[in-house]
């Protein structure tokens, strides 16, 4: 019985093969927009969900870019009674960073607000982030 069908099809892709074509390139354009809106969703979703306060957290970006002025988090902390406290990413770049003896270089290192621990939860391997040493 599935033979059948597949023959009908076959013969009808070969009859109209330009209704063929277009049906074909509309589903694959269908199926791959689909896909690639349902991973940008499920990316926004899962963003910053390994902290314990997700729920409560918001992240300012201005075009879909995440650099905004770096007064933009005292002042809308200042001016929203909804804000409870912010923090500021500011990436470092390639720098040599110095540990006791050891130099070496970090090219994926941020420079960030003191706050960074109240608001988020991150795996530390070493030092305490209650008293800021790392």
């Amino acid at each position: 019985m599935i033979g059948h069908y597949f023959t009908i099809a076959f013969r009808t892709l070969a009859k109209a093969k330009l209704y063929s074509l277009i049906n074909i390139f509309g589903l694959a354009v269908g199926v791959a927009s689909c896909t690639i809106i349902g991973i940008y969703v499920y990316g926004e979703l899962q963003f910053d969900r390994h902290s314990i306060n997700a729920d409560r957290l918001f992240r300012i970006q201005i075009d879909n870019w995440a650099c905004v002025p770096y007064a933009i988090g005292p002042h809308v902390a200042r001016n929203s009674p909804e804000v409870e406290n912010y923090v500021r990413f500011s990436k470092l770049g390639r720098t040599v960073v110095t540990s006791g003896e050891n130099h070496f270089i970090e090219n994926r290192g941020y420079y960030v607000d003191s706050t960074v621990f109240e608001m988020m939860t991150y795996l530390l391997l070493h030092g305490d982030p209650s008293t800021k040493n790392i």
